[in-house]
C-alpha cells in the first residue's frame, strides 16, 4: 500500500462536512463533503486530510485503521479498544 500523504484540510464554502465514523482512540475520522469521501486527523494545531475522492478513500481508511490496530497491539493496548476499527 502506498504511503499516505496528508495535506492541510480546507473546508469548501457552502459544503457541509459529515463525519460518520471515528477510528478507535479517535485518531482518524471518516467524512463526506460535497459528494467526496475523505479521512481527517487532528495534528495538534488543526486538521489534515487524505484519501479525498469518491472511491479510493475507503481503501485508505481500511489501511489506516488496520495499521492503527497493529500499532496499538505493539504498545500492548487493550485489544477491546481496537476490535472493530470504529
Amino acid at each position: 500500500f502506498a504511503v499516505t500523504n496528508w495535506e492541510p484540510y480546507q473546508r469548501a464554502k457552502g459544503e457541509r462536512l459529515r463525519v460518520t465514523e471515528t477510528s478507535c482512540c479517535g485518531e482518524y475520522e471518516w467524512a463526506c463533503q460535497g459528494g467526496e469521501f475523505l479521512i481527517l486527523r487532528y495534528n495538534g494545531s488543526g486538521y489534515e486530510e487524505t484519501g479525498r475522492g469518491r472511491y479510493a478513500a475507503r481503501k485508505v481508511w481500511e489501511h489506516l485503521v488496520q495499521a492503527h490496530k497493529v500499532r496499538a497491539t505493539r504498545r500492548r493496548a487493550s485489544p477491546d479498544r481496537c476490535q472493530d476499527g470504529s
